[in-house]
């Protein structure tokens, strides 16, 4: 989005491919438009050399600089450089940015020439960016041993209910970020397990989140969270989970990334999702049926479980109420999932 592009909202959408810098970049005049259940995945190392590095660089997933935008059920994956880059060098305008409901993982794991160690989700300009009920995991340069995670600078970020892990680096770090809130969060199974401050955050606070590390910002919790399948990529929680009814009520996450109301219990869960007693079985799969084309149909969930459209007729593919979707005969027309195991 460039000029003073304002009030767009991009839906359902596919963006991968060699793109010269990021999938979704909002200049700094943007404001109040959205981006909402897109895949945004596989962005290169730049061709050639990017100003003004003149080096080779990782590609983002987005790079932000405007305000009062919203990011809400994206699949972010597989992206060279950052997932979510909401930053603008000098610029303090770059505030009221809401990361929601997204799964990120894979990404920040080749920065090119510049060799530089990226996050995955990065808000670090302006005022009041918050970022909530996320699931972020697998992310960093493995090469370099450092990077992934969820990074906060700016004023009075808040980092609500967000589950991190298996990132190679820090799963959460604060820097010149006064005023931050960093409540209900799992930080757990990364390379290194707590959150750090790195200094120049007066006035942040860290309140009931689950670290594997208590060494860094308070944690109430240092114990297993223990997911539903964490090898799997589902991150729900079992029953017994330490994480169930620990957390604090925040007014402005009503529910999980699921779209369960929260709390489910006595109190709210710490984490992207809350436990539902005597629920039943966890997500196998999400299908968006949005690839207009082909014999298959895509999992959106990150579990990889990719579908296959089978019967004596077959699914075909038509014109949805938003993009495209799949017309079924009712008798025989079918999409298999084989072995898919929550």
């Amino acid at each position: 989005g460039g000029g003073n592009s304002h009030h767009i909202r991009f839906s359902n959408c596919d963006i991968t491919g060699s793109f010269v810098s990021v999938g979704v970049f909002f200049q700094e005049t943007t404001s109040y438009n959205e981006v909402l259940g897109c895949n945004v995945h596989d962005a290169p190392v730049s061709p050639t050399p990017v100003p003004p590095y003149d080096v080779t660089t990782g590609n983002y997933g987005f790079y932000i600089k405007g305000y009062n935008n919203l990011f809400d059920g994206n699949i972010v994956y597989n992206n060279t450089g950052y997932a979510f880059h909401i930053y603008g060098s000098g610029l303090t305008t770059v505030s009221n940015n809401i990361v929601r409901n997204n799964i990120v993982y894979g990404n920040a794991y080749n920065d090119g020439q510049r060799g530089l160690c990226n996050g995955a989700v990065l808000v670090a300009s302006g005022d009041n960016n918050q970022v909530y009920n996320n699931t972020v995991y697998g992310n960093g340069n493995t090469t370099l041993n450092c990077g992934g995670g969820i990074f906060a600078y700016g004023t009075n970020s808040k980092v609500y209910n967000n589950t991190v892990y298996g990132e190679v680096g820090i799963g959460m770090q604060i820097q010149d970020a006064p005023g931050a809130q960093i409540i209900n969060n799992i930080i757990f199974g990364n390379g290194i397990d707590r959150i750090v401050d790195w200094g120049g955050s007066a006035g942040s606070t860290s309140t009931t989140n689950l670290c594997g590390d208590d060494t860094g910002m308070s944690c109430i919790l240092t114990t297993a969270p223990l997911f539903v399948n964490a090898a799997g990529n589902n991150f729900h929680l079992q029953a017994g989970s330490p994480a169930i009814d620990a957390g604090t009520t925040l007014g402005s996450v009503t529910t999980d990334l699921d779209s369960v109301a929260r709390p489910q219990g006595s109190a709210y869960d710490i984490g992207a999702y809350e436990f539902q007693s005597g629920a039943g079985s966890p997500l196998v799969a999400w299908y968006q049926f949005n690839a207009g084309a082909g014999t298959t149909a895509s999992d959106s969930s990150g579990l990889g479980h990719t579908g296959t459209l089978s019967g004596a007729t077959l699914p075909t593919w038509t014109t949805g109420i938003e993009g495209t979707a799949l017309d079924f005969n009712g008798v025989s027309s079918s999409v298999d999932v084989a072995n898919a195991t929550p």
